[in-house]
């Protein structure tokens, strides 16, 4: 019964498993889908975007420096139709059959972005694609291969996962499901238990009061009713017990009269009545002697069934004997029965070691006499044997004869009450010898067996649990609940194995959980950090200021500021020097400190530098060429801006003269000025011209257009030239109108603004770094900035060619899924 319930509720707990499995694999699939195809629409925008850019300008270097950026990052190829070229990056061909259709439905103006939901063990390539263009004309398309091999290695993980949790919550709901099973059936088991040692012995013990309110109702009202059988017995035993004994006082008196009778009778006739009155009272005597015994033996049967259950602890079991001497003894005493009955008593030699067995040696002599006397009795003439033999678990007294023995029926019948072969129906006896002896080996937990004797005969074996072996007893453990034997005195009492169990499961996981925390925290936080800024006024210093707060805030570094600095210069020196763990810079500058590769990598591009060529309206200077014969303020000494504007002025046809000197045509003077006393300069009118990078709108020049009406120069012509010379470091940028009050929209040169660290930073810094970059831009961020666009994952990585920090690398490959 308990495995068929115990199998419904495990068919059941296993379904349910299956189904929260399956429904929590489905939606991971379904998440880590949409988590990359989001990613991987998100970088398909930008680069459209970008190329969207270079059909504008008719210059791809910038859109193939990004395309190349992306592809030796993730690994993906890309192909890019812009008007009639096509671009390609990394591992993806234009001639690919999927990337031609791609591109003939781009024509089109179809994109396809979606994705197959992801499985564990699938393959084969992915591309999306989008067209890009105008309102009314479509000029490009761009093609992403989508490698999906990191996103199948994370549902992998969640399988893996899952699997374990499954197996996990399969444990614990079939635990359960044991548990219910055995609360609901433990009662029942009791019961049938206790029903079967009523039945045995007469007697049950008290049944346990748990499980289910109904179990417990019909466990008390079975104690009850056994207590009333287990009463009757008991005086039913009782009964005859005391009658047989009272019985014997009267079978006295009756011999004692014929005994007096006798002497008063005359003829033979007379004599040979009383004979026979006198045999058959002889034959009472034996009767009431054998209830006695049986009586007694039945009594001792019981005690032994009770103790075996639990339910006498106070009655110690019998200390171990060895059963040779005791058979030596009975053998010795049956022998002058022996010689008148004919027989030959033999006994085996003794086993080697001595064999002990738990039992009352009183009442082993007992069963010995009986069975010996048995087979005197009833084998006349025949060899009587008696052996102890050592076996396994079991320590077997055998007597044995070579007689007629009994058939199987008759060995299966030969231990009931008063029964007797009709074989041997004119030799005396009550038939209660072989019923006393079972009661007597079930009292000491042995159990008595007839079987057929080799050639011929009978073997009466009485057979008792070495004490080297556990000793069990016919009733079920389940029967009673178990107790717990007490500990030695001045011992400690000993906990119980689930304890012990629990005890080493709580060690371990104390052991093990500090360790596995330490992991998931991904080692210790630094206690200082410093970020190299810029000028006060500048918008180095303001992004670095909320950076630094950023940084404390999320717990990046146990304290972390901003330090102003004179620029792009100056705080790639203090990176060198180890005086600050992260600074800002342009990626020209970066490009030009160059320096030991060890040294100094990128985190990421922070935002868009913009150039800024400030003028005041009223000096009549309306394009840089207009700064011939001009004096210009080009940035202090350490700043990115004084590296930028000598490369701007180069490549407007303008040479730089010295400060002591006086500019000529072809010429501009420069000042080495700062952004604050650049302005003052230009208020004063010292100077004509200032020259800042910076992000748009810098408060600087925002509060002195409220002193003076300045103006801002379109310096986009030159970026053609700047690309020839330099690379794809500078793109064409606008200022957006109202920016700065009074001046219109400006195209300008634009420089990325990297954010950088030292090699030799921890990885655990820089990857908690790029989280915070990508997942709380918006604290990043001056709420007057209009230009601060790129702290995304999709453009953050475009470094203009600065290596990013290896723990950066891999942590933008996380993201990317």
């Amino acid at each position: 019964m308990r495995l068929r319930v115990l199998g419904v509720l495990s068919v059941l707990c296993l379904a349910v498993v299956f189904l929260i499995s399956g429904t929590i694999l489905t939606s991971a699939s379904r998440e880590l889908t949409q988590e990359l195809q989001i990613n991987r629409a998100a970088s398909l925008n930008r680069l459209a975007q970008v190329a969207f850019d270079a059909s504008a300008d008719g210059d791809t270097a910038r859109l193939q420096r990004e395309m190349d950026t992306y592809s030796g990052l993730y690994g993906e190829g890309i192909v890019v139709r812009v008007q009639q070229a096509v671009l390609q990056s990394g591992s993806l061909a234009a001639d690919r059959p999927d990337v031609q259709d791609a591109l003939s439905l781009a024509r089109l103006n179809v994109s396809n972005t979606a994705l197959e939901p992801l499985e564990p063990f699938s393959s084969g390539p992915r591309v999306i694609f989008r067209p890009f263009g105008s309102a009314s004309q479509v000029l490009g398309a761009v093609v992403l291969d989508v490698d999906a091999g990191a996103a199948r290695q994370k549902l992998r993980e969640r399988w893996f996962a899952v699997g374990l949790a499954a197996l996990a919550l399969a444990a614990v709901l079939l635990l359960g499901a044991a548990r219910v099973t055995g609360w609901v059936l433990r009662p029942v088991q009791r019961l049938n238990s206790a029903v079967h040692e009523l039945e045995r012995t007469g007697r049950a013990g008290r049944l346990p009061e748990d499980g289910p309110p109904e179990l417990r109702e019909l466990s008390r009202s079975f104690t009850v009713m056994a207590r009333t059988v287990s009463a009757s017995m008991a005086a039913q035993r009782q009964l005859i017990a005391d009658a047989s004994h009272q019985l014997r006082n009267p079978v006295g008196a009756l011999r004692l009269r014929l005994d007096l009778l006798q002497l008063e009778l005359k003829t033979a006739r007379e004599h040979d009545a009383a004979e026979r009155a006198v045999a058959e009272l002889d034959r009472v005597e034996e009767i009431l002697d054998g209830v006695l015994k049986l009586a007694a033996a039945e009594h001792r049967a019981s005690e032994g069934y009770l103790r075996a259950a639990g339910n006498l602890e106070d009655l110690p079991a019998p200390d171990p004997v060895d059963p040779y001497p005791v058979l030596q003894g009975e053998i010795e005493r049956a022998a002058p029965l022996a010689e008148q009955a004919g027989c030959r008593l033999a006994l085996s030699p003794p086993p080697q070691p001595p064999a002990l067995v738990s039992c009352h040696p009183a009442e082993l002599a007992q069963m010995a006499a009986e069975l010996i006397n048995n087979a005197l009795k009833y084998a006349p003439g025949a060899t009587v044997t008696a052996a102890v033999k050592p076996g396994g678990d079991r320590v077997v007294v055998e007597i044995s004869d070579d007689g007629p023995g009994l058939p199987a029926p008759e060995r299966a019948s030969a231990a009931t009450r008063f029964w007797r072969s009709p074989r041997h129906s004119s030799v005396p006896g009550t038939g209660l010898g072989m019923t006393i002896v079972g009661e007597l080996a079930a009292a000491n937990g042995g159990r008595l067996v007839l079987a057929e004797a080799a050639p011929h005969g009978l073997a009466a074996r009485l057979e008792f649990p070495s004490t080297r072996a556990t000793v069990r007893f016919r009733t079920p453990a389940a029967a009673v609940p178990m107790r717990r034997p007490p500990a030695p005195d001045g011992a400690a009492p000993q906990p119980p194995r689930r304890s012990v169990l629990k005890s080493v499961f709580a060690v371990g996981l104390a052991a093990g959980l500090p360790p596995a925390l330490a992991a998931c925290t991904g080692g210790e936080r630094p206690a200082d950090l410093v970020v190299a800024g810029g000028e006060p006024g500048g918008f180095y210093l303001e992004f670095s200021t909320l950076l630094a707060a950023a940084l404390e805030r999320h717990g990046v570094a146990g304290h972390a500021r901003a330090e102003a600095t004179g620029g792009s210069l100056d705080n790639i020196a203090e990176l060198k020097a180890g005086r600050a763990a992260f600074a800002v810079a342009l990626a020209d500058a970066a490009g030009q400190a160059g320096g030991d590769e060890s040294e100094i990598t990128a985190v990421g591009k922070v935002y868009e530098n913009y150039v800024h060529c400030v003028v005041r309206k009223d000096s009549g200077i309306r394009d840089i060429a207009g700064l011939a014969g001009r004096r210009v303020a080009v940035g202090q000494p350490g700043s990115g801006t004084s590296l930028t504007t000598p490369r701007l002025l180069e490549a407007a046809g303008l040479g730089t003269a010295p400060e002591s000197s006086a500019p000529s045509a072809g010429t501009a003077a420069v000042e080495h000025l700062g952004l604050n006393d650049g302005i003052a300069a230009l208020k004063a009118g010292t100077v004509d011209a200032l020259f800042w990078s910076g992000g748009v709108p810098t408060a600087a020049v925002a509060a002195a257009q409220q002193d003076v009406a300045l103006g801002l120069l379109d310096l986009s012509g030159l970026l053609p030239e700047l690309r020839r010379r330099y690379g794809g470091l500078y793109d064409r940028v606008l200022v957006p109108e109202g920016s700065y009050p009074g001046i219109p929209a400006v195209w300008t040169v634009g420089a990325p603004n990297l954010l950088l660290c030292r090699r030799d930073l921890d990885d655990a810094t820089v990857e908690r770094t790029v989280q915070l970059l990508v997942h709380s831009a918006a604290e990043l961020i001056p709420q007057s900035s209009l230009g601060v666009q790129f702290l995304s994952a999709e453009s953050l990585i475009n470094t203009a060619g600065v290596p990013l920090h290896p723990a950066a690398a891999a942590a933008y490959r996380a993201l990317h899924g």
